[in-house]
């Protein structure tokens, strides 16, 4: 008797044999990093939101009534391998890697970062949140701060300086210490602080 989740073990068991026979043919990238874009088996990710994760506020609710894995508005994961211990972290899309693992997706599309550590890592991340709108003011504000961005580094990312999030961004950043941190923990509104 085939019952929904054996037939659905049997599916993801063949999507994952055929993914292995594209790559030994090398029609598809493997998991590494001589391969920009790539696919990798879900499992295969390793999350450490406190160490790639710069928002202060998640987004985690937002995926949690999913019931079904497309794969069109999954779009490609941006991962980064650690040559400490060289494991493949989540940079950005940690909730849509969560929702991956709970419907059992077996293989994800990534795109390999290069970055030098994890801290660079972390920023190239930062700033593909800031660039798809996924990120606040403060959450900018932050990244600048902690990166020493300036208004050039963050043009030559790639990402226009006139958007909302990075033109309040950069103000915020400007501001004193004490007056950051107030209005980092919500003690100064965000509109006075502008």
């Amino acid at each position: 008797v085939i019952t929904p989740a054996t037939a659905a073990d049997v599916v993801a068991a063949g999507v994952a044999q055929i993914v292995q026979q594209l790559q030994a043919q090398g029609l598809l990238g493997t998991a590494n990093t001589n391969t920009e874009l790539a696919v990798m088996a879900t499992t295969d990710l390793v999350v450490d939101a406190r160490r790639f994760q710069f928002r202060t506020i998640s987004h985690h609710g937002t995926l949690r009534d999913v019931a079904a894995w497309n794969p069109d508005l999954c779009g490609t994961l941006s991962v980064w391998r650690d040559p400490a211990d060289q494991k493949t972290y989540c940079v950005d899309g940690h909730h849509r890697h969560a929702l991956a693992v709970r419907l059992q997706v077996p293989t994800l599309a990534v795109r390999f970062l290069t970055a030098a550590s994890a801290a660079d890592a972390r920023v190239a991340g930062a700033l593909i949140n800031i660039g798809h709108n996924n990120a606040t003011a403060i959450d900018a504000a932050k990244l600048i701060r902690d990166a020493g961005l300036t208004p050039a580094q963050i043009a030559e990312h790639g990402l226009p300086r006139n958007g909302r999030i990075l033109r309040d961004g950069l103000l915020l950043a400007a501001l004193a210490p004490e007056l950051f941190t107030a209005t980092a923990t919500g003690e100064l509104a965000e509109d006075l602080a502008l």
